[in-house]
């Protein structure tokens, strides 16, 4: 009878002990992400008194504090919090060329950027130069920063609208007549959630592999004109 209740013990003793460690490790995890939070609407400019959208995907890449952002940590989350019911930022500049011109740095990290209830919309300017919203890496990438690490860009957007734009592809020969993803080039994993992708446009030039685009999201197996093409990766890619 003891030699049963001792087991019987014994056996909660470990249960519990399993239980426990699983809360810490879910806790510990959870602890690790950090939420970063948009209060500019800055589209380009980077200053140490607000946190504007390009210094908080930088920020959560970099996993320290840009402008006036807070350090990422692990995988991260963007909110905003804005000061009137304007909810839209107006993007005018190109940040780099992965794949064409984009407004945004690059996603090399896991990344969710979350509009709210409310929403938030990103817009080019209408007399912006040609880009798109975002390039997400793929596998064997460098980050950019330290040219050595290898990295996969996972990106969840909530909430968000992104509106008009615009791959434009060049008039060269090879690669540079491509115009791809008008508003994404996804190479990664990206998930839409209550995402709107409107008044994008994605047009190959004269030496692409193809004529004209014409759509939104675009993803490796795109090519010259067929920066809007339907193939994208919306889950975990193959290894």
């Amino acid at each position: 009878m003891f030699g049963n209740l001792k087991k019987h013990l014994n056996l909660n003793l470990n249960l519990c002990l399993s239980l426990a460690i699983f809360i810490v490790g879910l806790s510990v995890s959870t602890l690790k992400a950090a939420t970063i939070t948009v209060n500019s609407y800055s589209g380009g400019v980077i200053d140490d008194k607000f946190c504007a959208l390009r210094a908080a995907i930088e920020s959560a890449n970099t996993d320290s504090a840009i402008g006036g952002c807070s350090a990422g940590n692990g995988a991260d989350l963007i909110a905003f919090s804005f000061t009137s019911s304007n909810r839209q930022i107006t993007l005018t500049e190109q940040d780099n060329f992965w794949y064409g011109p984009n407004a945004l740095p690059p996603i090399y990290g896991e990344l969710v950027i979350d509009g709210g209830s409310a929403g938030v919309i990103l817009k080019r300017a209408d007399e912006a130069p040609p880009f798109r919203f975002f390039y997400i890496a793929g596998y064997l990438h460098l980050v950019p920063e330290t040219a050595s690490e290898i990295s996969l860009g996972r990106l969840s957007l909530k909430n968000i609208t992104l509106d008009g734009g615009l791959a434009l592809g060049e008039s060269a020969a090879g690669g540079g007549g491509a115009g791809l993803g008008g508003a994404i080039y996804n190479q990664g994993v990206l998930n839409l959630e209550q995402t709107l992708v409107v008044n994008n446009q994605a047009r190959g030039g004269d030496g692409g592999a193809g004529g004209s685009g014409g759509g939104m999201l675009a993803n490796m197996n795109g090519y010259g004109g067929q920066g809007g093409c339907s193939r994208v990766r919306w889950s975990e890619p193959r290894k």
